[in-house]
């Protein structure tokens, strides 16, 4: 056999090696997740958590103003995408530590995030949730979970890259004391396929109910569908129809709403995804339909769009993250806050409330 004929025969045998290799893993995290898959909570009530660090001494309000922090914050790893290289355990720290120092910069009432880790093998099994609590030295927690495998076999190759066990989601971290957390679970794109969603996972809506010097505040943490526009759209009408049901006299609602406002003037080809295309997404508008005000309102973003997008974050070409809140409430200072370095895929938003007597 000739060198050539035998060069290709070996390149031949490694490509079945691998496809051989990689359908098994997969087969194997199918079968894994199929008998020992970890179901989510139904929607409902939830727990909320308390710190055993949190003083008993804390006062309910500290000042004449409420903080709100809103991040997708990328489960830690950095602004680089999910099918880079594992991360250290050092780097993971090193970004959760400056997003509780930031926090703290700010001095944040309530931290509303996305895409927390609470037990996951690619960020070694850190909560998250409550790191960035103990560090803020904040007692009350309550968390969304929205993807809890047993096995994730992603990224696809080679299968030790395989994210492995899963528990991530959202979570709400606050000075203030929680008084109830009702998750409701949002439907995943049809698209997808049965056994994609089966891996998939279930974005939720998180309403938090929190103790405002003795007033309730209603609170959405939002993480909507971002690669379906469709789905988006049925995720955004359930969402509208939810907070009109349960929200009271004072309502806010942030997060990551994977959306274009209508008068964004970049809404596809984006640089970073060029296949991406919100040109007819609804997904803003048929939040405003609540009649919420925007910390950043469209005639401030039309003025400067720039300082408006949060994604992503090294060079942000589009805004996908909001905060909202009720007419009643009084805002003195929000928006993106861009100078504290880069330590997610998204720009964090903030707002200032004055709270009346």
């Amino acid at each position: 056999m000739s060198e050539i004929r035998r060069g290709a025969h070996l390149k031949k045998a490694a490509l079945l090696f691998c496809l051989i290799t990689l359908t098994g893993a997969i087969v194997m995290g199918i079968l894994a997740q199929i008998l020992l898959g970890e179901s989510l909570e139904p929607d409902g009530e939830q727990a909320i958590e308390r710190g055993e660090w949190g003083r008993k001494d804390l006062p309910a309000v500290a000042s004449e103003k409420l903080v709100v922090f809103s991040l997708n914050m990328h489960y830690g790893i950095g602004a680089a995408n999910d099918t880079s290289a594992r991360r250290s355990e050092d780097e993971i720290t090193r970004n959760l530590n400056r997003i509780a120092d930031l926090a703290s910069s700010l001095e944040a009432d309530i931290l509303v995030l996305q895409e927390v880790d609470f037990d996951a093998e690619r960020t070694y099994g850190l909560d998250q949730m409550r790191y960035l609590a103990h560090r803020l030295n904040m007692p009350y927690m309550a968390a969304c979970h929205t993807w809890k495998l047993r096995y994730l076999p992603f990224p696809y190759w080679p299968p030790s890259s395989h994210y492995g066990q899963m528990d991530s989601g959202q979570a709400v971290i606050s000075r203030l004391p929680l008084k109830s957390n009702y998750i409701r679970r949002l439907p995943q794109p049809e698209s997808n396929g049965m056994l994609y969603n089966l891996f998939y996972l279930h974005r939720s809506i998180q309403h938090v109910v929190v103790d405002v010097a003795g007033r309730d505040y209603d609170l959405f943490n939002v993480h909507l569908e971002a690669f379906d526009n469709a789905n988006r759209d049925v995720q955004a009408v359930m969402l509208r129809d939810m907070v009109k049901e349960r929200r009271g006299e004072y309502t806010l609602m942030a997060g990551d709403f994977n959306s274009t406002p209508p008068e964004a003037s970049l809404k596809k080809n984006f640089p970073d995804e060029p296949h991406t295309d919100m040109s007819a997404d609804r997904t803003i508008a048929t939040i405003r339909e609540l009649g919420m005000r925007e910390v950043i309102e469209p005639e401030m973003y039309l003025r400067d769009e720039k300082a408006a997008l949060t994604f992503p974050a090294e060079e942000a070409n589009r805004r996908l993250d909001y905060i909202w809140f009720s007419d009643n409430l009084e805002i003195s200072d929000g928006g993106v806050y861009c100078c504290g370095g880069v330590f997610s895929d998204h720009k964090p938003l903030y707002a200032v409330f004055v709270l009346k007597p």
